[in-house]
């Protein structure tokens, strides 16, 4: 079958060379003169200082040591606006607004970090509950060889302190002791606060001699919880010596006991 008129066969690129040409280095397209080899891709041709190649390897970007952010930052002022705010007017008080006014930033800041007040409320307490966490584990280090008397003093200090120092945090608790019964899937944040309470406290009383410190501890609480609420709602002077260190100390004498240890 012939060939249409105008079309011309390809010729490959040996032969196109006249009689005798040799070939070029390159193959078909090379430039003129273009003999010898091409930098491989990959490589740049830079200026080479003494002592370094003259190609240097495109290489990635160097790993930096992250620095905070100002959203971590700005997440931490809501949260801790959010605690103000439960301990100054209660858990009704606090909404996406509110806490953003009292952190100082936009409503929409509040939304962003914390779609919904419930979580709102579970992240702040998860924060008040890993804080106070750590508080109970440096305040109440065990001190096995202490006597009796002396258990008691230290857990009455501590709750002391708990209420005088950081008083804000103190009402905040109480107040989300009231949301969970509402809320109960917020319960999970505030038992883990209670639970290191509770082991804190059963150490003490195990040193002091309890027979059954875990459940000492948890009776010992409920009846320090009680007290504690009265000092919040009424406060009295001195409340460590007067209130809490002869509560404890009765308890640990057991029943009949009528002075101190």
């Amino acid at each position: 079958m012939g060939r249409s008129p105008g079309l011309r066969r390809r010729v490959p690129c040996a032969d196109r060379r006249g009689p005798g040409e040799a070939r070029k280095v390159g193959g078909c397209g090379g430039r003129a003169g273009g003999g010898g080899e091409r930098p491989s891709r990959g490589l740049l041709p830079v200026a080479a200082p003494a002592g370094r190649p003259a190609y240097s390897e495109a290489m990635p970007n160097p790993v930096r040591e992250p620095r905070p952010t100002r959203g971590a930052a700005r997440r931490e002022a809501l949260l801790d606006a959010t605690v103000r705010l439960l301990a100054r007017e209660g858990a009704r008080a606090v909404t996406h607004r509110a806490v953003a006014e009292e952190a100082g930033t936009t409503h929409g800041s509040a939304r962003y970090y914390f779609g919904t007040r419930d979580r709102l409320l579970d992240e702040a307490l998860r924060r008040l509950a890993a804080r106070q966490i750590v508080e109970v584990q440096n305040r109440l280090s065990p001190t096995p060889d202490a006597p009796p008397h002396a258990h008691a003093a230290r857990l009455a200090h501590y709750l002391a302190g708990a209420v005088d120092d950081d008083r804000d945090a103190c009402i905040a608790r109480y107040e989300l002791f009231l949301e969970v019964a509402r809320r109960p899937h917020l319960r999970p944040a505030l038992d883990a606060w209670g639970d290191a309470q509770r082991r804190a406290f059963a150490v003490e009383l195990a040193a002091a001699g309890a027979d059954d410190p875990e459940g000492d501890a948890a009776h010992l609480l409920t009846l320090l919880n009680g007290l504690i609420l009265e000092q919040l709602a009424a406060p009295e002077p001195d409340f460590e010596h007067t209130r809490l260190r002869p509560a404890i100390e009765r308890y640990l004498a057991g029943p009949g006991s009528g002075g101190a240890m």
